[in-house]
């Protein structure tokens, strides 16, 4: 029974949540003399990575207030605000320092810097119509520049690769403003849009590159020290994202079992101490679409991939089954929870995970050698265009020929 504790506990969380018997409260309210509906411009802190809506019309981000400034009848008003706030930015001002965007303004957005906006506010969500950056302040703004230069030098860099760099930035920040739309909409339609989203497989292989060549000048004595360092470092440089932030904190508990020379045995009830902790630490992952499925994943893989493994791909080479198996036992629980979401069964999904994962996998390496060496020599870049050029038609011929086969909406 005690190895089932937090299992029963994350059950009876997801189920009071998601059916909707315990109401939803913001842990940083708006909170401000002026009423939000009347605020017409507001300072604070760029608090999450903007990302591009649907519609690209708009990216969207949260703001950590500092004041805000409206109407209170006839008079213009400043009063000092506090709590979060969701902002979404027109992409023509997003975009304005982006590669290839020849716009008139002159702002890159990124966590931590200070801005002052001007615009509306309309259901609780602030519409920008003007941005002004205040820079970055604080005990963190020099090492938030420096992430936000590196970001912007990645995707100046991987914007010379065409099609295949969009891919790649996509891969390596989660930034998909560059991936191109027949591309995303062939991941969706295949049902392997999980492996565009950063999650535990861009986890592992970039801070296991990056681990590798630590310990290697350092010795292997700090395997897990490195291992570690790795993994925080690309999560600060890509951003928090609900999958990613799982992947972390699950390889965190790992890493530190392993310090204290603990084995994890109950794997399924590791997993839910890490579901109810992730949702004390970012309550408004628990609603993400890609928070359920990252979870629902990785339960899928805990509960049946050593059975399926075991029991009905024991034949097969071991790399096979092993793939075989993950990719199996992920979809069984994955699977159930798209259908409820998005009202959509791919069959032929796991066909597809199996056979361009890979693929992908190989795209990655050559991708983050090519961007290793091309920032010493950028002689280099165009050779590493074409060779990630060529990996990136077979990877989009794949996904669109198992997009064209055939999926069931309900």
């Amino acid at each position: 029974m005690k190895h089932s504790l937090f299992v029963i506990a994350s059950l009876i969380f997801a189920l009071l949540v998601y059916s909707g018997a315990v109401k939803r409260v913001e842990r940083y309210p708006y909170n401000s003399l002026l009423s939000l509906e009347n605020v017409k411009k507001i300072e604070g802190v760029i608090y999450s990575v903007p990302t591009k809506t649907s519609s690209g019309r708009y990216y969207k981000t949260e703001c950590a207030l500092r004041s805000a400034e409206g109407f209170v009848g006839e008079k213009e008003t400043r009063a000092s605000a506090s709590g979060h706030i969701t902002v979404l930015v027109p992409s023509k001002i997003a975009e304005s320092m982006f590669p290839g965007k020849l716009y008139n303004s002159a702002v890159y957005l990124d966590v931590g810097e200070s801005i002052a906006l001007e615009g509306k506010s309309r259901d609780g969500i602030f519409f920008a119509e003007s941005v002004k950056t205040l820079g970055y302040q604080g005990a963190f703004g020099a090492l938030n520049a420096f992430r936000a230069s590196c970001r912007l030098s990645l995707r100046r860099l991987l914007y010379s690769w065409k099609e295949a760099g969009g891919l790649l930035l996509a891969l390596v920040s989660g930034c998909r403003e560059y991936l191109p739309q027949r591309t995303a909409s062939s991941f969706r339609s295949a049902g392997i849009s999980h492996i565009l989203a950063l999650s535990g497989m861009h986890l592992v292989f970039i801070s296991g590159n990056l681990a590798l060549i630590f310990y290697s000048a350092f010795g292997k004595k700090y395997k897990l020290v490195a291992l570690l360092a790795s993994e925080i470092l690309f999560v600060w440089f890509a951003g928090i994202s609900p999958s990613l932030f799982r992947a972390l904190l699950c390889s965190f508990f790992s890493i530190m079992s392993a310090f204290c020379y603990k084995k994890i045995n109950h794997r399924l009830n590791f997993l839910s101490f890490a579901f109810l902790f992730h949702a004390i630490i970012f309550p408004n992952h628990v609603f993400e679409v890609s928070f359920m499925l990252s979870y629902a994943a990785c339960a899928g893989i805990f509960a049946f991939a050593d059975i399926f493994e075991k029991k009905l791909f024991s034949r097969l080479p071991k790399l096979l089954s092993s793939d075989v198996s993950l990719s199996l036992s992920a979809q069984s629980f994955t699977v159930p929870v798209s259908a409820l979401i998005f009202h959509a069964v791919v069959p032929f999904s796991l066909v597809a995970s199996v056979v361009i994962s890979p693929v992908v996998s190989v795209f990655m390496l050559v991708g983050l050698l090519g961007i290793a060496l091309c920032l010493l020599f950028p002689f280099l870049s165009p050779l590493f265009a074409f060779c990630t050029g060529v990996l990136y038609k077979i990877i989009a011929a794949l996904s669109l020929f198992f997009a064209s086969l055939p999926s069931f909406w309900f």
